[in-house]
């Protein structure tokens, strides 16, 4: 019986091991296998981001290069909005700074993963552990609102079919209008966005994937004047899609800088 005894001791010393040891790998910060920061001085244009093995890019893209976080001439605001995947849209994220070099100054940040096969998420980490290391960064969120739009269905209900074909996701120009093909709302949403320059956000309830036309609007200013005018967007969503746009308090994401210091330029 003592040596029945000694081996299950010994299995479970073992085994208590490798779970310890697999928890420590799963806590510890993932980081790039080698990264540089070097102030921006080029005078090229900025862009950029991380490239995951479960990455999606749209036609004609010039993604990263396969495990890497690329992005140039970027401020640390902008790093932050990468690294934890912070809406991008005009108006969506608003950012508090206590020093004007963290809007104003650009950066060159370049990182590579050890596994080429790295996730887009595990990537972003790494962006995440880089900020703290290199730019000392701590910051926290709020809960914001401002004055945007939600869209919702019109009055007589949306006018939107599903298409359930195969094929790509995209919107395309084509005399006069945008060509949606087998696109979820959030889809139009963003654009929307684009276009008008405001905080949209989607109420309308739509979970499938739909293909339609969209007369191309006039660029308006979004004012109550310009609701009923025949060229706004605002009348062709309600003619054409069945959807309307409400001015309303919609909620943002503030991000309050704490805390960050310029890096040491590689």
């Amino acid at each position: 019986m003592v040596w029945k005894t000694t081996i299950v001791a010994v299995l479970l010393i073992t085994v208590t091991r490798t779970v310890s040891g697999t928890v420590a790998r799963q806590l510890q910060p993932l980081e790039f296998e080698a990264a540089t920061v070097k102030v921006h001085t080029s005078g090229t244009g900025g862009g950029g981001g991380c490239r995951g093995s479960d990455s999606k890019y749209a036609i004609n893209a010039s993604p990263s290069p396969l495990g890497r976080c690329v992005l140039n001439s970027a401020s640390l605001t902008t790093l932050i909005g990468v690294a934890y995947s912070l809406p991008s849209m005009p108006g969506q994220t608003e950012f508090k700074v206590p020093e004007r070099w963290m809007t104003s100054e650009r950066w060159d940040v370049h990182g590579k993963a050890q596994n080429p096969q790295a996730t887009e998420g595990e990537l972003r980490q790494m962006l995440q552990a880089l900020l703290t290391d290199r730019f000392a960064l701590r910051f926290h969120q709020e809960a914001h609102e401002t004055t945007g739009y939600v869209l919702v269905e019109g009055k007589n209900g949306p006018k939107l079919i599903e298409d359930s074909t195969e094929g790509q996701q995209n919107f395309t120009p084509d005399r006069g209008k945008l060509v949606f093909k087998r696109v979820p709302i959030q889809t139009l949403t963003a654009w929307l966005r684009g276009f008008l320059r405001e905080v949209i956000v989607d109420k309308t309830g739509l979970t499938g994937k739909y293909s339609f036309d969209l007369t191309l609007p006039q660029r308006e200013v979004t004012t109550d004047s310009s609701l009923g005018h025949s060229g706004s967007i605002f009348t062709i969503l309600q003619e054409e899609l069945g959807l309307r746009l409400e001015r309303q308090k919609v909620p943002v994401v503030l991000v309050v800088i704490d805390q960050a210091q310029k890096p040491v330029n590689d």
